[in-house]
């Protein structure tokens, strides 16, 4: 009984612990095809804001290699107006994220 919960509970924390991942916006909507807005390193759950509106936005890491991964866009600064329309194209170690319904200022990776 002792070895199965142990083996829960590191199952558990190994799932809940995600490696942090590189986030980039930018002006055009085609995912480094523009000038950059922003770059920075995140953790799921974080809402990464600009002050700049951005046309598309892409996250590097492994776990977004060729694997859709939960992440919404907003219209705010404050992850609160969530845009819909977003359209996503997967790759190699990445996720790239473009806006049909206007540009956003904030993200939030879901996980």
């Amino acid at each position: 009984m002792q070895k199965t919960i142990l083996y829960l509970l590191s199952a558990c924390s190994a799932v809940l612990a995600q490696n942090p991942v590189l986030f980039d916006s930018y002006t055009d909507a085609r995912c480094a095809g523009g000038i950059v807005v922003g770059t920075t390193v995140v953790q799921p759950g974080d809402c990464t804001s600009s002050t700049a509106a951005f046309a598309s936005a892409q996250y590097r890491g492994s776990q977004f290699d060729n694997v859709q991964q939960p992440v919404s866009f907003y219209s705010d600064e404050n992850c609160v107006n969530e845009i819909t329309g977003v359209a996503s194209e997967l790759g190699d170690g990445y996720n790239c994220f473009t806006f049909n319904n206007g540009q956003a200022k904030s993200a939030k990776w879901l996980t």
